[in-house]
């Protein structure tokens, strides 16, 4: 099978590469980080690269290109740093919102529709407090638009992926300064995170794409996540912990 992965250079592509490569499937991926794709060169020699930024429309050209041909997509592009998509909203919206628009507007081009197009999300996406959460909402509801009709895979936190709260506090701890404790305003109350391990994330996907082989499209929820309060996590870790506001 011929799967397009954008995003493909981050934590859940690089996953999602290892997999479904040794499963004999042609891989092309589109990304936008130069020094990721040459280590991804020396890796994986057969992988088909673009180098595009998915928010430019000035590369619809190329995007054209390299949907052709392709039997699947797995959209997992975006920006997913939650604090700095209030400080910084435009790369939100060229990634994760045109990004998305002109993927499925190439894709719906070349294939006719994009029932074979899955866009990976997140939880944050329900009643969205934040600019990212927000840009993955209208990312799922672009997908889903009625005469494109992709399908949506939506979940929690990968533990260990980039941009997680576990990587932050990985990076102070090595810094040697205490982990952030984010707490809510003005409930006082420490947010929930939905867990699941790479692994699973990757199971999860080609899930979703066995069912949607099928003919069976749509939102896709993992029905049994575990879920821990982040002070829960901050206080097993035994380290030094300062709470802040979010």
């Amino acid at each position: 099978m011929n799967i397009l992965i954008t995003g493909g250079t981050g934590s859940l592509g690089l996953a999602l590469i290892g997999k479904l490569s040794k499963e004999g499937h042609q891989l092309t991926v589109i990304s936008k980080d130069e020094h990721r794709q040459s280590a991804m060169r020396q890796s994986f020699s057969g992988v088909k690269l673009y180098m595009l930024d998915l928010g430019n429309a000035g590369v619809y050209r190329q995007l054209l290109d390299a949907v052709e041909g392709q039997d699947f997509c797995i959209h997992a592009a975006a920006n997913k740093i939650v604090g700095g998509s209030e400080y910084q909203p435009f790369p939100y919206l060229y990634t994760n919102i045109l990004g998305t628009l002109y993927l499925i507007q190439a894709w719906k081009q070349v294939h006719g529709d994009c029932k074979n197009l899955l866009f990976i999300s997140s939880d944050k996406q329900i009643s969205a407090l934040n600019t990212y959460g927000i840009s993955k909402a209208m990312g799922s509801s672009l997908v889903r638009a009625p005469g494109y009709d992709g399908s949506v895979l939506r979940y929690g936190n990968v533990v260990g992926s980039n941009g997680s709260f576990l990587s932050a506090w990985k990076r102070q701890a090595n810094m040697g300064q205490p982990i952030k404790v984010k707490q809510g305003q003005p409930s006082g109350e420490f947010p929930t995170r939905f867990f699941l391990t790479m692994e699973g994330a990757v199971e999860l996907v080609e899930a979703a794409i066995s069912l949607m082989t099928k003919g069976e499209g749509g939102v896709f929820l993992p029905p049994n996540l575990p879920a821990f309060s982040i002070m829960d996590v901050a206080e097993a870790t035994r380290l030094r912990y300062q709470v802040t506001g979010i």
